[in-house]
């Protein structure tokens, strides 16, 4: 009679071992033993393997980069069932983030548009011509200049004390040769379109810079990049910091 239990207590514990939840075996400390877990790993749904092998990844990428910043990655020992329930929530949490930064992209890239709109709309600034004055030591110039003579344009019933921005140059190609940065402040009155003429030396050895200014007129176009419109009442139009 003994016997016969002793047999139905060995049948109903390999039944219940073969019933066991594979995602309650635990991870070995040392994962250079991690194949003690083929068994329970064969068992996962393909879901769960994935993840399980996404942890397992990360994991050892950050043990062996010895990260300070492991974060989600505990000392202590876990179960697969722990490490599949971590990982899905790391990636959630990477989701989340992703879409965060999506977001935020999405509003400055809209509050720059819309700030760019107010000062195109404040005033139009354009190249009216390029030309070379060369060096002439006489004069006092010991180098090549660029000439470039702009055109500006108040499109607001407020008097302009100064523009700040910047021109792109670019070619009947459509390649961008340089660009150059300016601060212009004689002021311009409401409605009134003017001509300014600024100069600057070339760089004998930037060839762009020399390209740029050889530009014929008829065979480039500018682009202006606003980066702030200051008007005689102190009040200011600016592109957002970094746009």
């Amino acid at each position: 009679m003994r016997e016969k239990m002793n047999k139905k207590a060995i049948i109903l514990a390999v039944l219940l071992a073969g019933c066991s939840d594979p995602k309650d075996a635990s991870i070995p400390a040392d994962l250079t033993k991690i194949d003690q877990l083929q068994e329970p790993i064969k068992k996962l749904s393909e879901e769960d393997r994935k993840l399980f092998a996404s942890y397992m990844m990360r994991r050892v990428l950050i043990e062996g980069l010895k990260s300070s910043n492991a974060g989600d990655i505990p000392a202590r020992a876990m179960t697969i069932r722990e490490a599949i329930a971590q990982q899905k929530q790391w990636q959630d949490d990477q989701t989340r983030r992703e879409g965060e930064a999506q977001l935020l992209k999405a509003k400055l890239l809209a509050q720059a548009s819309a700030a760019r709109k107010v000062l195109d709309d404040a005033v139009v600034v354009t190249v009216v011509s390029n030309a070379i004055r060369p060096q002439d030591v006489k004069a006092g110039r010991y180098r090549d200049q660029q000439v470039i003579t702009l055109g500006f344009q108040n499109k607001t019933p407020r008097e302009i004390a100064g523009v700040k921005g910047t021109l792109i140059f670019i070619d009947m190609f459509g390649e961008a040769v340089g660009r150059i940065s300016f601060a212009y402040d004689k002021g311009i009155k409401p409605g009134e379109s003017i001509q300014w003429i600024a100069s600057r030396e070339l760089n004998q050895f930037d060839e762009g810079d020399k390209a740029m200014a050889r530009l014929e007129d008829g065979k480039y176009k500018t682009k202006f990049e606003p980066d702030a419109v200051v008007f005689s009442d102190g009040t200011k139009l600016e592109m957002p910091s970094g746009s």
